[in-house]
């Protein structure tokens, strides 16, 4: 009578934490499907793994070729998210897999924020600006995401994904602008250009 005579341990069930946010629909054509799939698995990475852009400067500035302590981080931010993918459990705690390894990733990213500002070689003046700012960009999403809490049974089912679909699309766009505005940046702080990868 215990537990009701079902197993509440972790057993091997590919994709089940993301399974709620696509729904059941049966009736749904298997192209809209196959799109909503892809649209979650694509928020779920985007959920705590944007955090971790630091990651991605670290590899492109030692060209792949990471030190032992980085290839652990790395292997950690990688597994944790993997697991919690490839395996289920009743109460959904396989997302504490995710959680765990995501203290990697933050201090691969960490390092690798740190090498780029290094490489930068900006003045200090230049150093406490980008902190500043980077800071207040940081309260800023924090605030954004504290005044939009998610809620709760929402229909249809991926609902609760599409505030942060809009979010990548708006930080993308926000990407590209700054991508555009590089040469000015670079002409007004040439100490800049040393940070590009």
């Amino acid at each position: 009578m215990l537990f009701a005579f079902e197993s509440h341990g972790v057993t091997v069930d590919p994709f089940s934490g993301l399974r709620p946010f696509v729904g059941r629909r049966r009736t749904a054509p298997a192209a809209a499907t196959g799109l909503l799939w892809v649209l979650v698995l694509v928020a779920f990475l985007l959920n705590l793994q944007l955090r971790l852009a630091g990651v991605v400067a670290l590899l492109r500035l030692r060209r792949w070729r990471l030190e032992p302590v980085q290839l652990l981080l790395l292997g950690g931010a990688l597994a944790g998210p993997a697991i919690y993918l490839l395996v289920g459990h009743p109460g959904s705690s396989n997302q504490y897999f995710t959680r765990a390894g995501f203290a990697f990733g933050v201090l691969l990213s960490a390092w690798g924020w740190v090498e780029l500002a290094d490489r930068a070689a900006l003045p200090a003046r230049g150093r406490v600006l980008f902190g500043l700012a980077t800071a207040g960009f940081a309260v800023l999403l924090a605030a954004v995401q504290l005044g939009f809490p998610a809620v709760g049974r929402t229909t249809p089912a991926y609902a609760p994904v599409l505030p942060l679909l809009c979010w990548a699309a708006a930080l993308t766009a926000l990407a590209l602008l700054v991508a555009l505005c590089w040469p000015a940046l670079v002409g007004r702080w040439p100490g800049l250009a040393a940070a590009a990868p």
